[in-house]
């Protein structure tokens, strides 16, 4: 549940479905239902933005809810995960409007995690971003290169100077680049009991879709 309503935001998440129009699920969706005119989640999911994700985040209500989200990511502070994805849709919208990333001072400076010590207070630089996508990739499950590939570019541009975005002579063995370090141990709750393992009869329970 979200804490107040989102001012079109059936509008605004329909809009975003629409432009996804071509993809093989939602065109299935639509091809063979016409209510609601949004797809269930599952599929909404994979169409909304990352900016979208942020607000969502932070309109919900539900404080449990929010902290199992920010655990799974191994964050277990409400504000600092938030901060972190507001400044990742910041850092998103630069790069998708090809702004450049060298000498860069984000104007959304994330949170500092205090208690891994990620980040550092007033730091507009790309490195605290750099470092939360680090951190993020260690803990969603999946094979992270991220440091070895920013390293191979370093190398590849020896005149550029790391310092001018942020990165200093051990930025790869500072805390949230350490792989042992960042890495959780959290185990997501299971889903209520009454929540069907079968995505048919759940899209039928949740939309009353006759068979």
């Amino acid at each position: 549940m979200l804490k107040h309503p989102i001012p079109s935001t059936p509008t605004s998440k329909k809009k975003e479905v629409d432009r996804a129009h071509k993809r093989a699920y939602v065109a299935h969706y639509r091809k063979q239902y016409t209510y609601p005119p949004v797809p269930p989640s599952w599929t909404t999911c994979e169409c909304l933005s990352f900016g979208a994700w942020s607000k969502t985040f932070s309109l919900l209500a539900d404080k449990t809810l929010k902290e199992n989200i920010a655990k799974f990511f191994n964050v277990d502070t409400i504000n600092v995960f938030g901060s972190w994805l507001h400044t990742l849709t910041v850092l998103r919208n630069t790069v998708a409007h090809h702004g450049r990333l060298w000498r860069m001072r984000v104007d959304v400076v994330p949170m500092e995690y205090r208690r891994k010590q990620i980040g550092a207070s007033g730091d507009r630089s790309f490195y605290p971003l750099a470092t939360i996508i680090n951190y993020f990739l260690d803990n969603i499950g999946f094979l992270n290169d991220w440091a070895s590939r920013l390293d191979a570019v370093f190398h590849a541009y020896p005149a550029i100077n790391k310092t001018d975005i942020g990165f200093g002579p051990t930025w790869n063995s500072a805390p949230g680049w350490v792989q042992s370090q960042n890495i959780s141990q959290y185990t997501p709750p299971p889903p209520p009991a009454s929540l069907s393992k079968n995505r048919k009869e759940r899209r039928r329970a949740e939309y009353c879709v006759n068979p």
